[in-house]
């Protein structure tokens, strides 16, 4: 049950923090791979509102023109690690003796870390006013691993032995997970087993049992 606490307390030091950090799918200061014509260069650009500006990394030296009202596309990359909390409304358990392959909707969270990478392309459309204005599009990959907490009903049906009481078991998860985000919407597909925190896990059925669900960012950066 130590473990059980020390993943709550985890969680939510993890929500604190990513509710402090800024999001990811949006153009902040910062190192930047910029991809043009099959070349990669290391740029730092700084986000002032109106204008983006790019300076030679480490060098902040004279800076590349500013690029508003430019009608040039951009496409930047950003790579970083991922710290995240995930919710996996639906999985799919594999069949496990007489119990057949089956969907299962569970309150649950994991504490998800990976490694991100982030796609930015900045467009300048020309209006019909004849302005040049900016729009970016966005568009992250992670894969990492995850843990977490849950809960599951617990009874005779899914259990080796008879249980006196249905009631709902605490799990334990643990497994890996593939994320898109596509501007503000995040989605991706999980992996995991359960393990149930108490005295009948030796006889739960889907005890270790492997798992696949659909994983949804809480939206906490």
């Amino acid at each position: 049950m130590r473990l059980f606490y020390f993943l709550i307390l985890g969680i939510l030091f993890a929500s604190c923090g990513i509710v402090k950090q800024a999001a990811k799918n949006e153009l902040h200061d910062g190192v930047y791979t910029q991809l043009e014509n099959g070349q990669k260069h290391a740029i730092y650009l700084e986000n002032q509102g109106d204008t983006l500006q790019f300076f030679v990394h480490n060098k902040l030296g004279p800076a590349i023109p500013a690029i508003v009202n430019s009608p040039k596309n951009y496409l930047l990359h950003h790579a970083s690690f991922d710290i995240d909390v995930i919710t996996i409304p639906v999985k799919y358990r594999t069949s496990v003796q007489s119990i057949p392959g089956q969907l299962t909707s569970d309150i649950n969270a994991s504490l998800y870390l990976g490694w991100r990478n982030d796609l930015f392309k900045i467009r300048y459309p020309l209006t019909p006013t004849g302005k040049y204005k900016r729009r970016v599009e966005h568009i992250g990959f992670s894969f990492g691993g995850l843990l977490g907490i849950g809960n599951s009903v617990i009874n005779s049906d899914v259990s080796s032995l008879p249980i006196s009481n249905e009631y709902q078991g605490i799990v334990f998860s643990k497994g890996i997970a593939g994320i898109m985000a596509i501007n503000n919407f995040t989605v991706g597909l999980a992996y995991g087993t359960d393990q149930l925190l108490d005295s009948n896990k030796s006889t739960w059925l889907f005890e270790q049992k492997p798992w696949f669900g659909l994983a949804i960012g809480l939206n906490l950066n």
